[in-house]
């Protein structure tokens, strides 16, 4: 099995490498941060540096070869951002990353999504996995609803390509700059 993982160079990205590393699987890692690549090189990844807002197919293409399995670790996360900004990086490239990833074969595609799409300032319990505020908290928890609907689109359109979304909450381990250091203050 190979595996691409995306947004390799941010913390969450760079622990799926070491995870799959650790267990013997090829990896390919994609990031911006060149520096933080060498590193990934050196866990046995092989690194495509890519910002994959500014992706075209060919280079996709080569990136996606030999692929079994895409980790969609890629986001931007900023509280602050333009609309624009977000859709580019959260929607669009979701959306063309999946449209290739059916294109040139790849079995399962793992989008890792966000829980804040939920927040609406209001406090919920048994809250459905479908429900949506009538207005997001933000433009990440609005993209990443949208990169949702990109998802649930090319799922249905594509069933020989297995699509998962994950929402996981409280990211932490040992490449975490946010949550832990946080918390000890």
């Amino acid at each position: 099995m190979k595996v691409l993982v995306t947004g390799a160079t941010s913390g969450l990205g760079r622990n799926a490498v070491e995870y799959l590393r650790n267990k013997g699987i090829s990896v390919r890692a994609t990031g911006r941060n060149e520096a933080m690549g060498k590193l990934l090189s050196k866990m046995g990844a092989e690194f495509i540096p890519a910002d994959l807002t500014e992706l075209v197919s060919s280079q996709a293409k080569v990136m996606l070869a030999g692929i079994d399995t895409l980790w969609h670790c890629s986001s931007f996360t900023s509280p602050w951002g333009t609309q624009q900004a977000f859709d580019l990086a959260n929607v669009r490239a979701t959306r063309r990353l999946g449209e290739w990833s059916v294109a040139w074969g790849v079995r399962n595609f793992v989008h890792i999504s966000s829980p804040s799409l939920y927040f609406d300032y209001h406090h919920h319990r048994d809250i459905q996995e479908d429900f949506r505020p009538h207005r997001f908290a933000n433009e990440f928890a609005r993209s990443k609803a949208a990169s949702e609907e990109v998802i649930n689109l090319l799922a249905q359109a594509n069933p020989h390509t297995r699509f998962t979304i994950l929402r996981p909450q409280s990211l932490f381990g040992p490449h975490d700059k946010v949550f832990i250091p946080g918390w000890r203050k």
